[in-house]
C-alpha cells in the first residue's frame, strides 16, 4: 500500500484478495471481493468474478453516457490519503522504506493506522471498527453474483422496508450494484441514523424501497480480520483453541471453553501470572465454547478502556487458578 492513493483505491483493506475495475479517468465501475470466516476460498469463485467482469464491460460500453450512475462509487475522500501520512510512527517508517518483499505495507495496515491514530487522539471507540457490513445485518443475503436477494429474514429491517426474496438489486444508497462487494461498499458508507434507499428490479419493473436499519446492524464476525489484532487492548497473549480430540482426551465437554495459552509476550499476561500451557476454562465467568480468536475479539470490544480487567480461570496441571488481566493502556 506504499504510495497508493486511498481516495481512489477504497475497498475493504482486510481482504485477502480484491479487485477494482476502473475507467482511465478514475471512475470506479465495480469492486470485487468480500471477506469472511474461511478467507477468499470460502467467499470467492471464478464464476462470480467472470460475471462481475462481464457487467463491467457492459458498463464501459455505455460510458460516458452512464457516468452519473457510477459517480458515488469512488467514495468520499478519506481523512488520510496515503500510508505515509498516518500519525502512527511505525506505519510512517514502513511507508518510507524502499519496497521489498520484507518491507511491505500490507492492506490491513491501513486499518491498523486508523486504529492507532484514533487512540492517540482519544477518539477511539470500538463502534467505529465495523467496516463493510454484510447485508445480513439488515436481514437479507445475496447470491454469489451480489445482486439477487436469496434469503430474507421475515422480522428484519429489509423485510419491513419492502424487500422481497428474488429481487435483483439495482442500486443501494445510490451505488450501482455489479457485485457482492458493491453491496458492502454501499452499506459501509451508508449513514448510521437514516434510511437507506434501495432500487430493485422485480417482475421486469423498477421498484424503489427504503430500509431503516436497526441498532447494531453493522456488527459482524471480526475473527477473520487481520486488523482486529491492532484494536485495543493489546494483551500480547498467544492462545490456541483446543482441538476436539484433545478435549475428549482431557474429559472436557465439546461445548465447554478450552483455550490453551501458547505464548505470553507482554506485561499484561506476565503481571497476571499467566503461563504457557495454561488452559483457559472460564472468561469473565462464562464457560461456553468459544475460539481463541473470539476471546480476543471480545476483549477488544468490551475491555478497551484503560484500567479494564478480564477475569480468567485456568487449569494448570491439577489446579484451577484465578488470573486477572489488567489493561493499563
Amino acid at each position: 500500500m506504499k504510495g497508493v492513493d486511498l481516495a481512489q483505491f477504497q475497498f475493504d483493506y482486510d481482504l485477502e484478495w480484491a479487485a477494482l475495475f476502473l475507467h482511465a479517468d478514475g471512475t470506479v465501475f465495480a469492486r470485487h471481493g468480500v471477506g469472511g470466516v474461511g478467507g477468499a476460498d470460502a467467499t470467492e469463485s471464478l464464476a462470480a468474478l467472470r460475471e462481475t467482469m462481464r457487467r463491467v464491460l457492459d458498463a464501459h460500453r455505455g460510458y460516458p453516457d452512464n457516468r452519473a450512475r457510477f459517480a458515488p462509487k469512488r467514495g468520499p475522500t478519506p481523512a488520510v490519503r496515503f500510508a505515509r501520512d498516518f500519525a502512527w510512527p511505525a506505519l510512517r517508517r514502513a511507508a518510507a522504506r524502499p519496497t521489498s518483499r520484507k518491507q511491505c505495507v500490507h492492506c490491513h495496515n491501513i486499518y491498523d493506522g486508523m486504529h492507532h491514530d484514533l487512540r492517540s487522539t482519544g477518539d477511539y471507540d470500538p463502534d467505529r471498527v465495523w467496516k463493510y457490513p454484510p447485508p445480513e445485518g439488515l436481514g437479507f443475503s445475496v447470491d454469489a453474483f451480489g445482486d439477487r436477494v436469496t434469503v430474507l429474514r421475515p422480522d428484519s429491517a429489509a423485510a419491513a422496508g419492502g424487500l422481497v426474496a428474488g429481487d435483483r438489486l439495482v442500486s443501494v444508497d445510490g451505488h450501482a450494484i455489479l457485485s457482492a462487494a458493491d453491496v458492502r461498499f454501499a452499506l459501509h458508507h451508508a449513514g448510521e441514523a437514516r434510511t437507506i434507499p434501495v432500487r430493485v428490479a422485480r417482475d421486469d419493473e423498477s421498484v424503489d424501497l427504503s430500509i431503516t436499519p436497526t441498532s447494531g446492524w453493522r456488527r459482524s464476525d471480526l475473527t477473520w480480520r487481520g486488523s482486529m489484532w491492532s484494536m485495543p487492548p493489546q494483551p500480547k497473549i498467544w492462545m490456541k483453541t483446543m482441538a476436539p480430540a484433545e478435549k475428549r482426551r482431557r474429559g472436557i465437554a465439546p461445548d465447554a471453553l478450552a483455550v490453551v495459552v501458547r505464548g505470553v509476550f507482554g506485561p499484561v499476561g506476565r503481571r497476571a501470572g499467566l503461563r504457557v500451557g495454561d488452559v483457559v476454562v472460564a472468561y469473565d465467568g462464562r464457560r461456553e465454547h468459544r475460539t481463541a480468536e473470539a476471546l480476543h475479539v471480545d476483549m477488544r470490544l468490551r475491555h478497551y478502556r484503560p484500567g479494564a480487567t478480564v477475569a480468567l480461570e485456568v487449569v494448570r496441571g491439577d489446579e484451577r487458578v484465578a488470573v486477572t488481566l489488567v489493561f493499563d493502556e
